[in-house]
């Protein structure tokens, strides 16, 4: 059983960070850069990571081909800053990113939900397993996907 710990590690990053990143128009090899970038850097409690190799991003599925060219978008719209060999780093000034904000961001819903997420609930009612309850695997899941997850 998986039993993750702060203890064994964290990424110690501002909230408003995360804001921006969740509403701005990254493409999923974008995003998967900025995570590395992220664990690498802040995870590890530095301010900049160090990734030797371009290949090194095939790790997160960014095939190398691709990882020159997205790294340089990002580092061209000021999200992040590189040195062209080996160290990244996330620009924390986000006022100074290029990048649109989705369509559909709106910033009054967003503290709507976090106003949700950060209130106390009492809870009124215990849910347990009785006996003869059936467990299904979310494998058996008969839901369909009703929207693209790509919009290419």
């Amino acid at each position: 059983m998986v039993s993750p710990q702060l203890k064994d590690g964290f990424i110690g990053i501002a909230n408003s960070i995360w804001d921006e990143i969740i509403s701005r128009k990254f493409t999923e090899r974008q995003q998967k850069i900025l995570k590395l970038i992220l664990r690498l850097s802040y995870g590890c409690q530095k301010k900049s990571a160090t990734i030797p190799l371009l290949t090194n991003f095939e790790l997160c599925g960014v095939h190398i081909q691709d990882a020159k060219k997205e790294i340089t978008y990002l580092k061209q719209c000021k999200v992040i800053e590189w040195d062209g060999k080996q160290i990244y780093s996330l620009n924390k000034n986000y006022d100074e990113w290029r990048v649109s904000l989705v369509k559909e961001w709106n910033e009054e819903k967003f503290k709507e939900l976090i106003s949700i997420n950060l209130a106390v609930y009492k809870v009124t009612k215990s849910v347990s397993k009785q006996a003869g309850d059936k467990v299904e695997s979310y494998e058996k899941c008969k839901w369909r996907l009703t929207k693209s997850g790509s919009q290419r």
